[in-house]
Protein backbone atom coordinates (compact mmCIF):
# COMPACT_ATOMS: atom_id res chain seq x y z
CA UNK A 1 0.00 0.00 0.00
CA UNK A 2 1.42 3.53 -0.32
CA UNK A 3 0.48 6.42 1.99
CA UNK A 4 0.96 10.20 1.22
CA UNK A 5 1.75 12.77 3.93
CA UNK A 6 2.15 16.82 2.89
CA UNK A 7 4.95 18.09 4.24
CA UNK A 8 6.39 21.51 3.97
CA UNK A 9 3.63 21.72 0.65
CA UNK A 10 5.43 19.11 -0.90
CA UNK A 11 3.78 15.46 -1.25
CA UNK A 12 6.09 12.94 -0.38
CA UNK A 13 4.60 9.39 -1.91
CA UNK A 14 6.65 6.20 -0.30
CA UNK A 15 5.61 2.41 0.12
CA UNK A 16 4.81 1.31 3.82
CA UNK A 17 5.03 -2.40 4.03
CA UNK A 18 1.75 -2.62 5.48
CA UNK A 19 -0.52 -5.81 4.15
CA UNK A 20 -3.53 -4.40 5.47
CA UNK A 21 -5.57 -1.40 6.42
CA UNK A 22 -3.95 1.45 8.17
CA UNK A 23 -5.10 2.28 11.76
CA UNK A 24 -2.85 4.67 12.92
CA UNK A 25 0.40 6.82 11.88
CA UNK A 26 2.26 9.61 13.18
CA UNK A 27 5.39 11.72 12.49
CA UNK A 28 8.70 11.05 14.71
CA UNK A 29 8.30 14.11 16.98
CA UNK A 30 10.86 16.62 15.80
CA UNK A 31 11.49 14.79 12.65
CA UNK A 32 9.81 15.32 9.00
CA UNK A 33 10.65 12.12 7.38
CA UNK A 34 10.18 9.26 9.24
CA UNK A 35 6.60 8.35 10.33
CA UNK A 36 5.74 5.39 13.03
CA UNK A 37 2.17 3.53 11.47
CA UNK A 38 0.24 0.42 12.37
CA UNK A 39 -1.84 -2.01 11.08
CA UNK A 40 -4.74 -4.76 10.42
CA UNK A 41 -1.94 -7.24 9.54
CA UNK A 42 -0.23 -6.37 13.02
CA UNK A 43 2.86 -5.15 11.82
CA UNK A 44 4.39 -2.06 13.22
CA UNK A 45 6.39 -0.22 11.35
CA UNK A 46 8.97 2.94 11.32
CA UNK A 47 9.15 4.17 7.93
CA UNK A 48 12.30 6.58 6.71
CA UNK A 49 10.63 9.21 3.96
CA UNK A 50 13.23 10.05 2.16
CA UNK A 51 15.15 6.72 1.91
CA UNK A 52 11.71 4.90 0.74
CA UNK A 53 12.11 1.89 3.17
CA UNK A 54 10.89 0.91 6.75
CA UNK A 55 11.53 -1.62 9.74
CA UNK A 56 8.66 -4.09 10.42
CA UNK A 57 7.95 -5.50 14.04
CA UNK A 58 6.42 -8.48 14.02
CA UNK A 59 5.68 -8.57 18.10
CA UNK A 60 1.88 -8.50 17.90
CA UNK A 61 -0.33 -11.33 16.63
CA UNK A 62 -3.61 -9.37 16.10
CA UNK A 63 -4.17 -5.94 14.64
CA UNK A 64 -2.49 -3.57 15.89
CA UNK A 65 -4.69 -0.45 16.32
CA UNK A 66 -2.57 3.28 18.01
CA UNK A 67 0.97 4.47 18.49
CA UNK A 68 2.11 7.28 20.30
CA UNK A 69 4.95 8.89 20.52
CA UNK A 70 6.83 10.54 23.33
CA UNK A 71 7.82 14.45 22.24
CA UNK A 72 10.75 14.23 24.63
CA UNK A 73 12.27 10.72 23.44
CA UNK A 74 11.47 10.56 20.06
CA UNK A 75 13.79 7.25 19.38
CA UNK A 76 11.13 6.22 21.86
CA UNK A 77 6.95 5.02 20.48
CA UNK A 78 4.41 2.72 21.94
CA UNK A 79 1.72 0.64 20.42
CA UNK A 80 -1.21 -1.18 21.21
CA UNK A 81 -2.90 -3.93 19.64
CA UNK A 82 -6.23 -6.51 19.97
CA UNK A 83 -3.83 -9.21 21.11
CA UNK A 84 -4.30 -7.45 24.83
CA UNK A 85 -1.06 -6.15 24.88
CA UNK A 86 0.91 -2.60 25.05
CA UNK A 87 4.81 -2.35 23.46
CA UNK A 88 7.38 -0.17 23.60
CA UNK A 89 10.10 0.00 20.93
CA UNK A 90 13.11 1.90 21.03
CA UNK A 91 15.09 2.69 17.97
CA UNK A 92 18.22 3.08 20.02
CA UNK A 93 18.16 -0.33 21.22
CA UNK A 94 18.67 -3.17 18.77
CA UNK A 95 14.84 -5.48 18.57
CA UNK A 96 14.19 -8.94 17.52
CA UNK A 97 10.61 -10.11 18.09
CA UNK A 98 10.10 -13.52 18.97
CA UNK A 99 7.76 -15.80 17.21
CA UNK A 100 6.46 -17.19 20.52
CA UNK A 101 4.92 -14.04 21.50
CA UNK A 102 7.48 -12.95 24.57
CA UNK A 103 9.09 -9.96 23.48
CA UNK A 104 10.66 -8.13 25.99
CA UNK A 105 9.33 -4.91 24.80
CA UNK A 106 5.55 -5.81 26.37
CA UNK A 107 4.58 -3.35 28.91
CA UNK A 108 0.93 -3.79 29.68
CA UNK A 109 -0.47 -7.42 29.01
CA UNK A 110 -4.46 -7.79 29.87
CA UNK A 111 -5.31 -10.82 31.55
CA UNK A 112 -8.72 -12.14 32.34
CA UNK A 113 -9.45 -13.37 35.96
CA UNK A 114 -9.95 -16.73 36.49
CA UNK A 115 -13.58 -17.80 38.51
Amino acid sequence: ETIFFLVHISIIRFKNGHNGNIFNALFVPHNDTEVVSCAADGQVRYNYLVEDRSKAFYCHNAMAHKVATLNDEPSIFLSCSEDATVRQFDMRVSHQCSTSGECKNCIVTQTTAAN
